[in-house]
C-alpha cells in the first residue's frame, strides 16, 4: 500500500500523527454517510464494518458510496482547517 511506504519513512512521531489524522478522517466520512443511508443499508453498513473482511468494506464502499473520494477529499480538507485554527489559537494564547 502506497501509504504504509510513504509513513515508513517518517520518524515515529509523525507516524503516528498521520495515522491518527487518517483515522479521524475515515471516522468522519463514514458518520457523514451512515447519516445519509436509509435503516436497511445502516444496518449493512454496521454488519460490513465490524466485520474483518477489506474486502467486504471495499464493495460496500464501491456500491454505496461512489462518491468515496470526493467526500474524502471534502472531509480532509474541513478538518486540515479545523486543524490549522486550533493551533492557531493554542500558539496566540501562548504569547
Amino acid at each position: 500500500m502506497k501509504l504504509d511506504k510513504t509513513l515508513d519513512d517518517l520518524p515515529d512521531e509523525q507516524k503516528k500523527l498521520g495515522l491518527r489524522f487518517f483515522d479521524l478522517l475515515i471516522d468522519r466520512l463514514l458518520r457523514r454517510v451512515y447519516s445519509s443511508f436509509d435503516e436497511k443499508t445502516q444496518k449493512e453498513m454496521d454488519a460490513v464494518f465490524s466485520s474483518e473482511s477489506d474486502d467486504k468494506k471495499e464493495s460496500f464502499i464501491r456500491t454505496n458510496i461512489p462518491d468515496f473520494k470526493n467526500i474524502f477529499k471534502e472531509e480532509a480538507e474541513k478538518l486540515e482547517e479545523e486543524l490549522k485554527k486550533d493551533i492557531e489559537e493554542k500558539v496566540s494564547s501562548l504569547e
